[in-house]
């Protein structure tokens, strides 16, 4: 049997939010070895997507949702097994749903995850769709995920001090350090590479750690068995430590279905000295 899972875009973003969604659609309708098929429900517009002004869009423009959901949002759906459909209007759309019975449809909110997680008791693991690394790798590596978002500005990486903790860790001879920016940065290495979603999360899977602060490409971590270490949690005016709060984990505490290599450093802020410590608590794991 077939689950459809609706997606509307008139309300929901065409972003890593995405992944929220459907690690909590995928965790309900895993569990009966259902088939899931997404349809994309087209804003109430001619383009398809929300209006720039459209409070949902988050002050995105049009141009960059369409790249967002050709790059995110299609390749994404492989990474739970799923399907998806699209549809040249919402009447196109509504139409083939009302001849569907079974569907599903969530928030991209982590409290759904979460809730999925307790009714079902366990969560689904996404995981990526390519089997072949896309970068010549020679030994164990790191990665270090670099934001720079037009977008809530305040989350940004500071790249000096990552390029810093990145000389350091190379000098030490133990892994190779890969940098990945976000989608939205157009002046650092591996650009071309990782607007490739698929190569982007098999270098998740695949590393030893997964080391960055609050971004969207993270969540492929949370989501799925690849290991992170997420840093700068506690910074003023961060809307992900307000989420997570809001959805009841409280500072110092994981979430519920981490596994243990995959942490959120609290009290760890973007500093070099914060960031080794971090690495060198990790590394005293191995």
């Amino acid at each position: 049997m077939t689950v459809t899972a609706v997606y509307d875009l008139q309300k929901q973003p065409t972003s890593y939010d995405f992944f929220t969604f459907l690690t909590a659609i995928a965790t309900y309708t895993s569990n009966a070895n259902e088939k899931l098929e997404v349809v994309f429900l087209p804003a109430e517009n001619p383009t398809g997507f929300q209006l720039e002004k459209h409070r949902a869009s988050h002050g995105i423009s049009l141009v960059n949702q369409q790249k967002r959901f050709e790059n995110i949002l299609k390749p994404g759906c492989a990474f739970a097994d799923a399907t998806f459909k699209i549809f040249e209007s919402r009447a196109l759309a509504s139409d083939y749903l009302e001849h569907t019975k079974d569907q599903i449809t969530s928030s991209h909110s982590m409290a759904r995850v979460i809730a999925a997680w307790k009714k079902c008791g366990y969560r689904y693991k996404l995981h990526t769709a390519t089997t072949m690394s896309p970068l010549p790798i020679y030994k164990e590596y790191i990665t270090i995920t670099l934001r720079n978002s037009f977008r809530d500005a305040f989350k940004n990486t500071n790249v000096a001090v990552w390029e810093e903790f990145a000389i350091r860790v190379q000098e030490e001879g133990k892994h190779e350090v890969i940098m990945l920016p976000d989608n939205e940065s157009d002046r650092l290495e591996n650009q071309d590479l990782v607007k490739n979603i698929n190569d982007r999360f098999w270098l998740y899977e695949n590393a030893a750690m997964n080391f960055g602060t609050n971004n969207g490409p993270m969540v492929l971590c949370m989501y799925s068995n690849a290991p992170y270490m997420l840093v700068n949690f506690m910074t003023e005016g961060s809307a992900s430590r307000a989420h997570l709060i809001a959805v009841q984990i409280t500072p110092n505490a994981q979430l519920p279905f981490a596994n243990v290599d995959q942490r959120i450093c609290w009290d760890h802020v973007e500093t070099i000295e914060d960031i080794w410590e971090v690495y060198q608590t990790w590394r005293e794991t191995l």
